[in-house]
Order: C-alpha cells, then sequence, then structure tokens
C-alpha cells in the first residue's frame, strides 16, 4: 500500500496538470492518433516543424470524420485547420507537445519526454499476439548471447561505463522479456478456460490434445526448442548467479550513474522562463561544462538546443569543494542517531539529509538556546550569527532541510528581504501610483510622467522583485497625504501577470492597497501589439484567476497567450506615449478585486 501511496504521490502533479486528459474525452481516438503519427514522423531528437505538425492534426482529423469534439476542440468550426489548431492548443495543454521557436519564420514542435513511454505503451497494448510470441524467443536470445560472452559481467574485465551500460541494457531486455511472458500465459490461461467449460469428455480430450498443442502459445516453445535456447538459458542463469556471488569484490563505484537532469525541466523548476535568465543559464552551461563540471547533450542536428546535462562522476569531488553545503564530506562518519536533537531538528535522526555535519550541528545549537526571546531579523543576520558565514542560509534554503515538515524560515525567526524599489515622484500628487515592470519602459514612463502628470510616482517594479519588495510600498505612500490607488504594468506573458497578482496577494495581508491594472497601458499593448506577438516556452501557464486580474481584457489576452505568444512591454516606449497628451482614467474607473 505504501508503494500505490509513494506512486500516486509522484503522478499526482501530471494528473493535476491534465496530463490525461485526452484520453479520457470522446476524442481520445484523435489524440492517440495524433501522438502515433508526430512520433513516427519526428526526428531523432523528437522534433518536428510546426508547419508539419499542423498538416499531420489535419490528416488525423480527416480520418475520424465522425469524431465527437468539444466545443474548445472546435467542434464549431468548420474549417479543417481551424480544428486542428484547437487540437494543437490541447495537446500543448496536457504536456504532450511543447513548442520551440528559432526565429520569427523557424518554429518547431517537441515531444515532451512524458509523452514517448505514454505512445510505447498504447502500442504494445496494440500489438498482435503472434508476433509478440515470435519476438519472445528472439528476446531471450540476445539475452543468452550477451550473457554468454566471456566476462560478461566480469567488472575486472569491465570498465565501470561498460559495465553500467551492459547491466542497462540487459535489464531493459529482460523486462521486455517478462512483458511478453505475461502474453503467453495469458493464451494458456484461455486454453485453460475453454477446457474447464467443455460440456463432455471428447471435447476436453480435443482441447486438451489437439487445440493446445497447436495454439498460438506453442510458437514461443517451437523457437526456444529449435533454437537451443532452453540450455543456453540455464547456462546465462548461471552467469548471473557468479555475478551476483562475486559482487563484493566490485569496486564501490562500479555501479555509480552520473545524476543527470532534462534540460528543459531544470529551467522550469528553477523558474528561469524569460528569454534573458535562459540565455544566462546556457552560457553558464557552456563555461562549466569547458571546465570539465558538467555534462550536456544537444539534440540531434542542432547543437544550439540543450536536451540533457549531467555532473560527471569525476567533477564530484571538485564540486564538493566548491559547493560544500550541497555536498557532505564522504569520509564523514557522522552518526545522526548519536545526537540529541533539537524538537525542530528531529527529522535529522530520521530522515536522509546531505547536508555537512557541522551546519546541522550549528543549526541544533541555535534551536538549543531558548533562553532568548529572538525577534524576526533579515536571513543574511540569522545566518551570519548561525554560522559565522552571512550567505550560508541562503545556499541552505535549496536544500532537503527546508521541505515540508522540516526547517522554515518562520521557525528561524527571520525573513528575506527585498531590494528596496527605484521611483520618481511625480510633478503632482494625482491619487495615483504606476509601477513598472521592466527598467527601459519605467524609464520611459517617469520621463513621460514629468510632462504629462498623470502619476504621484513612478516605481520601477524590477520584474519578480516587486512581490519580494512589496512591504517597502508602504515607505513610497507615507510620502504622500493622499490615499494612493496601485496600477501596475507588465509584460503580457504568464509571468508578466503573475507577478502583480501575487504582489496583490502579499499587500493585502500587509494592510496595503491591492494592485489594479494599469488597463490604460495593457490596452494600448493590445492595439499597438497587434501582429507583433512572438511565441514563448510556455513553462509557466496562467491560469485564470490571472487572466481575470485583467478585468474586461482578460479574453483578448488569454486567446493570445493560449496561443503560445507573448507581448513585451517595450511595445509602450517614448516614442508612442510622447503622441499621449493624457493617461485616461476610463478604462481604470472601476476597482478590480485581487483575485
Amino acid at each position: 500500500m505504501d508503494q500505490v501511496t509513494k506512486l500516486i504521490d509522484r503522478l499526482a502533479s501530471i494528473v493535476e496538470g491534465g496530463f490525461f486528459r485526452p484520453l479520457a474525452r470522446p476524442s481520445a481516438p484523435i489524440y492517440v492518433d495524433c501522438a502515433d503519427r508526430l512520433a513516427q514522423s519526428a526526428d531523432d531528437g523528437g522534433q518536428i516543424s510546426h508547419n508539419d505538425t499542423l498538416l499531420l492534426i489535419r490528416e488525423v482529423l480527416a480520418l475520424h470524420p465522425r469524431a465527437q469534439l468539444g466545443d474548445d476542440e472546435g467542434a464549431h468550426l468548420a474549417d479543417l485547420r481551424q480544428r486542428a489548431g484547437q487540437i494543437f492548443n490541447k495537446l500543448l495543454e496536457a504536456g504532450w507537445l511543447q513548442e520551440r521557436t528559432v526565429s520569427l519564420d523557424e518554429r518547431w514542435v517537441l515531444l515532451t519526454p512524458r509523452v514517448r513511454p505514454l505512445i510505447r505503451l498504447l502500442r504494445e497494448i496494440a500489438e498482435d499476439n503472434v508476433a509478440e510470441l515470435k519476438d519472445f524467443a528472439a528476446t531471450l536470445r540476445s539475452i543468452c548471447q550477451t550473457l554468454l560472452l566471456d566476462g560478461a559481467l566480469d567488472p575486472a574485465h569491465l570498465s565501470a561505463e561498460e559495465f553500467r551500460q551492459t547491466v542497462k541494457e540487459l535489464l531493459d531486455r529482460v523486462e521486455r522479456a517478462a512483458e511478453q511472458m505475461h502474453s503467453v500465459e495469458a493464451l494458456i490461461l484461455r486454453h485453460e478456460d475453454r477446457q474447464r467449460a467443455s460440456v463432455n469428455a471428447s471435447e476436453t480430450l480435443n482441447r486438451l490434445l489437439v487445440e493446445f498443442h497447436a495454439g498460438e502459445h506453442m510458437v514461443c516453445y517451437d523457437a526456444l526448442q529449435e533454437g537451443g535456447l532452453i540450455p543456453r538459458l540455464r547456462q546465462a542463469r548461471a552467469v548471473v548467479q557468479d555475478a551476483l556471488a562475486n559482487r563484493g569484490n566490485t569496486p564501490a563505484d562500479g555501479f555509480q550513474r552520473p545524476f543527470s537532469r532534462d534540460w528543459e525541466t531544470l529551467l522550469a523548476d528553477a523558474e528561469l522562463v524569460s528569454a534573458d535568465s535562459r540565455n544566462e543559464a546556457n552560457r553558464d552551461l557552456r563555461m562549466l561544462s569547458a571546465a570539465g563540471l558538467l555534462r550536456f547533450k544537444t539534440v540531434r542536428h542542432r547543437p544550439e538546443y540543450i536536451q540533457r546535462v549531467a555532473i560527471p562522476l569525476e567533477a564530484e569531488d571538485r564540486l564538493r569543494n566548491l559547493f560544500p553545503e550541497f555536498y557532505p564530506n564522504p569520509n564523514d562518519k557522522f552518526d545522526p542517531t548519536t545526537v540529541s536533537w533539537e524538537p525542530e531538528m528531529q527529522f535529522v535522526a530520521e530522515a536522509r539529509v546531505t547536508v555537512n555535519s557541522e551546519d546541522l550541528l550549528k543549526l541544533n545549537a541555535f534551536f538549543k538556546d531558548r533562553a532568548l526571546t529572538r525577534l524576526i531579523v533579515p536571513i543574511k543576520e540569522r545566518s551570519l550569527q548561525i554560522f559565522g558565514d552571512e550567505k550560508r542560509l541562503d545556499l541552505l534554503l535549496g536544500s532537503a532541510l527546508f521541505r515540508e515538515d522540516r526547517l522554515s524560515l518562520n521557525l528561524l525567526k527571520c525573513e528575506i528581504i527585498g531590494q528596496p524599489f527605484g521611483w520618481k515622484r511625480g510633478p503632482i500628487d494625482t491619487g495615483k501610483i504606476l509601477v513598472v515592470e521592466n527598467a527601459a519602459t519605467w524609464h520611459s514612463y517617469a520621463r513621460w510622467n514629468a510632462e504629462r502628470r498623470a502619476f504621484s510616482a513612478v516605481i520601477y517594479g524590477c520584474g519578480n522583485c516587486f512581490a519580494d519588495s512589496i512591504r517597502y510600498l508602504a515607505d513610497i505612500l507615507a510620502e504622500f497625504s493622499s490615499q494612493q490607488r496601485i496600477f501596475y504594468f507588465g509584460d503580457l506573458d504568464p509571468q508578466g501577470l503573475r507577478i502583480p497578482v501575487e504582489a496583490s496577494r502579499k499587500a493585502v495581508g500587509l494592510g496595503l492597497p491591492h494592485i489594479e491594472p494599469d488597463l490604460w497601458s495593457y490596452s494600448n499593448l493590445l492595439k499597438i501589439g497587434c501582429g507583433r506577438e512572438v511565441s514563448f516556452d510556455a513553462a509557466e501557464p496562467a491560469s485564470d484567476a490571472k487572466f481575470q486580474w485583467l478585468a474586461h481584457l482578460a479574453e483578448p489576452a488569454r486567446k493570445i497567450l493560449e496561443s503560445g505568444k507573448r507581448l513585451a512591454q517595450e511595445h509602450i516606449g517614448w516614442e508612442f506615449l510622447n503622441t499621449q497628451t493624457s493617461w485616461s482614467h476610463l478604462d481604470t474607473s472601476v476597482i478590480v478585486n485581487p483575485p
């Protein structure tokens, strides 16, 4: 039961993300055939051009003229191209496909890693039983051939990498053979059921002596017998038994595998969504690779696309010296069960926490001193107090210490302090303050506001820093005697919508005004940006709550983002603002409550 629960836990985010939703729709055959056709047509890197993808989807739709499509799948659309576009969007939403844009004229579609095993499973389920049985013998033959080679599983004759590769390939083939064996079992059980259902002795004998020995499952037996595989299987089993008996002589690192991650998944987990942050990560990876600290694999024939990144085994000692907080000393014989842990640190005795023992003991000493009434302080001050290093606690935030039900900043009585806002006071107090996400647009708005007198102040939000630094908004509001409304203008993309919604939630929690959309700016962005939208990797889909924050502009924004496009706020630049004599209050007269 524990194993089932853990599997469900691991699948929870995938299920909630809608990965299996296409299979639950009445139109499931379309999605299955689309995925199958795309997998067959993709190159070695799993890519296919955007135009070819839409063409294949149209062909599949033509093969299913009576398919039951929902309204969100284009049921009301007569144009097959429009329907294909809707199905394409649903494949993106489910996480079966991912878009990659090289330039305005070159767009590619990638089958995501999760959809590949799903397609493989569906193909195997549809496999013909007889073909499966014939293949079973071939699988066993290949296993025997590998095992009966001289020194096949002898670590003295193989390098660590060769040994790992041999074992991996053998395990894959054995798993495949086990699955094929189930087909044999199913056919035999079918004959057994028929024999039990026979109505007289003559029929029983006929099913046992004639039908059973002429059954499809005998294809498997004949192949095994004729190929001399049965005695060879016994020999192969002996080789494996010898290897298991001698495994104590294998070097400790002989079975280790380098840690690796899918590059796109790694970027998404690190919330590196913007083009600038992705390019910076790309440069850092290549620099670390040149230094021998990391290795990476690129998409075949497209070296600019990184597919997977790994930590070489030989680089671990160097990384351990560079990042000791994440690489415990291998010679550290620290036994956590021998320490008297404070209640806050009790989990260390029971869980595997890969953090230096010195750090753990310093944290325990901090909690042990209960004589002091601790006040909430900035995280760097607390880090210096505990470790003698003001940056150590920031680094440990990404470790296993700060998982759910373990340590938290609240327990340590500290908080992350964001950067103070940069802002420019307006010529007059208008009762309205504007926050702008990016530096260039903030400069243009501040310059324009000095002449047009639309806002009491223009604040530079600095991207994600706005939500982290929201407490500083109180200092700016204190500079004005009248009550101020706070308007926000940022990029029209998932991150650009997440920032103000999150900031508004935090602001209300601190007793500050909620953050309203600058609908005048967003409206002009939609007009000027029409036809200038650019594609982006939707690693962070926008939720309905974020769209609702835009009030009556929610639907136009939704159409752009759900098509995989975005609009940069820099379209509303100085050349446009200089032609505007005033900021219209009409579009923002209705208070938009925070979601």
